[in-house]
């Protein structure tokens, strides 16, 4: 059985085809991977990342995990299309805050849930000139967060959306 949490490396193809189609180069993936570093460090979570979505996974271009010696879950840089919150993200095209996973039903049968122990998430989307949702930045802890605690971690998931945005220029298809 395949994790889906860490899906096999053929999916590369496809995050290197977005990868071309965003113009995102090395450096941009660096920048990014730093952007996801510094709101992981400003949202005092041990996970934050810049996702885009292609048709077979979430591609996480930016990634802040603990490294493998903090006996926490390791997370790839790809994952099930389905799993996680940021899908909901992209169908609703504005940004979400769950500071308890566990107060909203609806959200806690996630894989990510049981697999990674989330119990909070904020993740607002990434843009391309038509409107489209592309991608999102995002954070996850382990440990839920107040009710009150809510207005704070939208503000600062639209802060670090705006300059993933920055970064990320999309470019037409073709």
């Amino acid at each position: 059985m395949t994790n889906r949490l860490h899906l096999p490396a053929p999916i590369d193809h496809e995050a290197a085809v977005l990868r071309g189609r965003l113009g995102i180069t090395g450096d941009v993936q660096r920048n990014l991977d730093q952007l996801a570093q510094d709101l992981a460090h400003a949202a005092g979570v041990p996970w934050a990342m810049v996702n885009l979505f292609g048709d077979h996974a979430q591609h996480f271009l930016g990634l802040a995990a603990p490294g493998p010696d903090s006996g926490l879950p390791q997370v790839g840089r790809h994952m099930d299309p389905a799993y996680g919150y940021c899908p909901e993200v992209r169908t609703r095209s504005k940004a979400l805050v769950l500071p308890d996973v566990y107060r909203h039903p609806r959200f806690t049968g996630n894989p990510v849930v049981n697999e990674i122990g989330i119990r909070t998430y904020a993740g607002a989307p990434l843009l391309d000139e038509q409107g489209t949702t592309f991608g999102t930045v995002c954070f996850v802890g382990r440990h839920p967060l107040p009710s009150a605690s809510g207005n704070d971690s939208l503000a600062l998931i639209k802060q670090y959306r705006d300059a993933a945005q920055q970064l990320i220029s999309p470019r037409p298809a073709r």
